[in-house]
């Protein structure tokens, strides 16, 4: 984010008529392996290279925080043997830090205040649900002026992320040899925003997401959030079946995570309305990310099921010895002992192009990453 919002970038888009076609009716690939094109239509300027710093964050912004609270229980029983822990948390996002493209709310606002000027795109940082206060040469004079634009006015919804949860503990000794964790949590991730990434489109790029790039990319963005997983199951330990041959284990049995519908965002509807500050719908450039069906209906979040349960068991046996007076461990992991190919993710994209426009993917809610498959990793360690 910091290299592209305050990097001196340049981002020119360039537009053509096609060249010259082939027998399929595709373009003919030059020999550096770009298409011919035939007369220049015109070019869309995104980014400069200038650095405008009154252009790049909002004036007031503040940090993203975010509160817990948590309260807690622990006991020993069993002359220590055993120990029990439950505690409960509660996190709530407070403030959030976004890019918004604002060009559109501030071609609205300067024309009802009788500025004539175009920001063209204007990705600016700020705190959503906040005014937007930044400096802008609103004439041309070569002097940025300070422009402060309500936050009612541009309209984007407060960023919510709550996470509740409830989670149980046991860990303890059976003998000498036999050691033990284990775990239930009952929890629950809802909002409207994951934060700094977007895991159900697969952007992990922490602050540089669809979210809040425009106010349509929100609507129906309320729900369970992609990494709500109501139930976890997790025991691991060891035995040490001699001095110095141990067997370990991981189990781990969680449940699936929501399943949403994308497509693009209908025009003049919910954010794209004529009425509406957004009403250029410049989110539909950014095709199927966007909470609706390919029918155009509101697909509000996370309300299309879930994905399957998620079951993973890894054993590891570690062999120590001495050499030279110095420990040696010799150790073997195997990885997803049972070969599980549970799915990990589904194609949420509902809708997809076709050659009578829009059209519902038959790919949807299938499998598009599982499990990975059983495999073993040996290792070797002298610590000297």
């Amino acid at each position: 984010m910091n290299i592209t919002q305050g990097g001196q970038r340049s981002d020119i888009h360039y537009y053509y008529e096609l060249g010259d076609l082939d027998a399929n009716g595709e373009p003919v690939l030059l020999a550096d392996g770009s298409p011919s094109t035939g007369v220049f239509l015109g070019e869309d300027v995104v980014q400069t290279g200038e650095i405008n710093t009154g252009m790049i964050v909002s004036q007031d912004l503040e940090a993203m925080y975010s509160d817990e609270i948590t309260i807690g229980y622990q006991g020993e029983f069993l002359d220590g043997d055993l120990v029990y822990g439950v505690r409960a948390i509660y996190r709530d996002l407070k403030k959030s830090i976004e890019d918004t493209n604002y060009g559109p709310v501030m071609r609205k606002w300067f024309a009802e205040n009788g500025i004539d000027s175009d920001p063209g795109y204007a990705y600016i940082l700020n705190n959503p649900g906040t005014d937007l206060d930044i400096f802008y040469d609103t004439n041309g004079d070569g002097v940025a002026e300070r422009i402060v634009i309500p936050a009612d006015y541009i309209a984007l919804p407060d960023p919510k992320r709550k996470y509740g949860a409830i989670e149980n503990t046991l860990k303890g000794n059976i003998g000498n040899d036999f050691h033990y964790n284990a775990s239930y949590t009952w929890s629950h991730s809802w909002g409207n925003t994951e934060g700094l990434v977007r895991t159900d489109n697969g952007q992990a790029d922490p602050g540089w997401t669809t979210s809040y790039d425009y106010a349509d990319l929100m609507d129906h963005s309320s729900g369970n959030l992609p990494n709500d997983r109501r139930h976890s199951f997790k025991v691991n330990g060891y035995y040490n079946i001699t001095e110095n041959l141990v067997l370990g284990f991981n189990a781990r049995v969680t449940s699936g995570v929501p399943i949403s519908r994308f497509s693009r965002h209908p025009e003049g509807i919910d954010s794209c309305a004529a009425s509406s500050v957004w009403s250029e719908c410049n989110s539909r450039g950014y095709d199927h990310v966007s909470f609706y069906d390919a029918d155009g209906n509101p697909a509000p979040r996370g309300t299309f099921g879930e994905t399957d349960w998620l079951k993973e068991f890894d054993l590891s046996l570690a062999h120590n010895i001495s050499v030279a007076g110095n420990p040696l461990e010799l150790k073997a992991t195997a990885f997803n002992v049972f070969n599980f190919d549970t799915q990990t993710a589904v194609v949420q994209e509902h809708a997809r192009d076709g050659e009578n426009g829009q059209e519902v993917n038959p790919n949807w809610g299938m499998t598009s990453s599982h499990l990975g498959a059983r495999y073993l990793r040996f290792e070797a360690r002298y610590t000297f």
